[in-house]
């Protein structure tokens, strides 16, 4: 796997606990996984899927939908 589809794959497999604390990403990726994952992350949010907070990443109701759908 190349680094961006690992990042992916850390992305939907964290959301399986339905939040992400960023300080975990932070200490695997850095902000490579911002800058990487621009094009996902803006997506969720506008879909309404993926809430973001200081801290977390949050997966909305109609998140874990299209999650179980991926």
């Amino acid at each position: 796997m190349t680094q961006h589809e690992q990042m992916q794959y850390d992305l939907l497999m964290k959301l399986f606990g339905l939040r992400i604390q960023k300080s975990d990403i932070c200490m695997t990726y850095g902000e490579l996984f911002h800058k990487k994952l621009w094009k996902e992350l803006t997506t969720f949010k506008l879909l309404g899927a993926l809430k973001e907070t200081e801290d977390e990443l949050l997966l909305t109701d109609r998140g874990m939908y299209y999650w179980v759908i991926m």
